[in-house]
């Protein structure tokens, strides 16, 4: 599973979000067990779009 660190530009949470399947771990390491968002339902919270265009990325790891 291909993640990265990032967050929303201007906010200080970061996050973690899977490149294959677009799904956001907070405060927790990358795994497919629940709890974790879509995207999509995480960026909704800060009224966003869930675009990877409006993430930060900070670290991509393998």
């Amino acid at each position: 599973m291909t993640h990265a660190r990032a967050r929303v530009p201007g906010e200080s949470e970061i996050f973690q979000v899977c490149y294959e399947c677009d799904t956001v771990w907070v405060d927790r390491k990358p795994d497919a067990n629940p709890p974790f968002l879509i995207l999509e339902q995480y960026l909704a919270r800060s009224g966003l779009d869930g675009l990877w265009s409006n993430i930060e990325l900070l670290e991509k790891k393998p």
